[in-house]
């Protein structure tokens, strides 16, 4: 049996620069009552990871929301939106109001980002459901600006 010494493990690069911490700034009064927990996972390009950004409840009163909205999931084709063979799901749009659970995510992540999420500088939450052996090999998002 052979033995392994401390020195034989390999070493993990560690970034002191990476960090965890409760976000409390981007100059809004929410974050300063309710932290959110942070952490950066890469500087280049800037990654963040919000932890329990979203509660269990409110994921499932969007399922529901989206639920009678699911339609087969489409792809651009021109000026056009069209089924492929390499995209298969079912997704639903949903529009949030200020009072819904969408519209309070909306804001949730304004207040995160500083950005303004509301249509039209932001899309509708989109909810896809990839159900068994659905499946959206790897592209490109783009949009044309008219």
């Amino acid at each position: 049996m052979m033995k392994l010494n401390l020195k034989d493990k390999p070493m993990h690069f560690q970034n002191p620069r990476l960090f965890c911490d409760h976000f409390t700034n981007n100059n809004s009064p929410a974050l300063l009552l309710q932290p959110v927990r942070r952490e950066v996972l890469s500087l280049q390009p800037h990654v963040v990871l919000y932890h329990d950004f979203i509660t269990g409840a409110e994921a499932e009163d969007i399922k529901k929301l989206a639920q009678d909205g699911l339609k087969r999931s489409v792809v651009a084709a021109g000026e056009k939106q069209e089924t492929a063979d390499y995209r298969i799901s079912k997704s639903a749009w949903l529009k949030g109001s200020e009072s819904s659970i969408v519209g309070r995510l909306d804001h949730r992540i304004s207040v995160l980002t500083g950005l303004n999420v509301k249509h039209p500088y932001g899309e509708f939450l989109q909810v896809v459901n990839y159900g068994i052996g659905g499946h959206y090999e790897p592209h490109f998002d783009h949009a044309t600006v008219r």
